[in-house]
């Protein structure tokens, strides 16, 4: 008779390795739970107030020009600027639109999400990799999830989402 334990330690083996590779298609169908997550971030607090001068100076600066505003699009009161850094590399910055201070926002293989109304950003969205289908998708494209708090980004785990990471 086997050890209950290892019984259970077998079939969480079992069950890991019947998960890998993780493919593209393994993230299909998570918009629910990535709308959760959205939801469960919420921003601290909204900026009605135009996009300070400053603040689009500086984006103007960075070869960004702005729709107006409205530019507004991150976390409340934050403009998320993303630029292209090589292949399979965004950088994205965040910019207050009340005073322009600027900070360096995640690194990401395949883009970034994020909503005007939550803190939250997810590097390499599962939207984004879906068009791997039955191939495996890379375990350094494994979406990653961090919470803004308006100075720095705190990673926290992706509930929900596939963890490429776990098969190596």
């Amino acid at each position: 008779m086997i050890h209950p334990v290892l019984a259970l330690a077998a079939a969480l083996s079992q069950a890991d390795a019947a998960a890998c590779p993780v493919t593209g298609d393994a993230y299909e169908g998570l918009g629910a739970a990535v709308e959760g997550l959205f939801a469960a971030y919420p921003a601290n607090e909204a900026v009605t107030q135009p996009l300070a001068d400053d603040a689009a100076a500086l984006l103007g600066e960075l070869g960004r020009e702005l729709p107006g505003p409205e530019a507004v699009n991150f976390a409340g009161g934050y403009i998320l600027v993303s630029f292209g850094c090589g292949t399979e590399c965004q950088a994205h910055v965040v910019v207050n639109g009340d005073g322009g201070k600027m900070v360096s926002g995640p690194t990401t293989g395949h883009g970034g999400d994020w909503r005007e109304d939550s803190a939250l950003f997810i590097a390499n969205p599962p939207a984004e990799l879906t068009y791997f289908g039955s191939d495996a998708v890379p375990s350094h494209l494994t979406p990653s999830c961090s919470v803004f708090d308006g100075e720095t980004f705190s990673d926290i785990p992706c509930e929900g989402f596939p963890d490429a990471n776990a098969c190596s």
